[in-house]
């Protein structure tokens, strides 16, 4: 199971208190802004081809974008 699968299925459970120790952790919130990016992204690249691409779709294409961008040459 993936880090997106687990945060997924802890989002689902809701707030159970077994699931509290989760939000709680940095790798939680590293997911989230994560996620946050990949919808702004999906909301482009939707807007970009006229229809919904999907989230996997975008997910695939952010990282693709990410992965092409190099740091500042110093």
């Amino acid at each position: 199971m993936t880090i997106m699968q687990k945060v997924r299925n802890a989002q689902y459970a809701g707030n159970r208190l077994d699931d509290a120790w989760l939000k709680r952790t940095r790798l939680f919130a590293q997911a989230e802004r994560l996620r946050a990016e990949v919808n702004v992204h999906k909301w482009y690249e939707s807007e970009r081809a006229g229809r919904d691409i999907g989230w996997d779709r975008a997910a695939v294409s952010y990282a693709i974008f990410r992965s092409q961008q190099r740091p500042p040459s110093v």
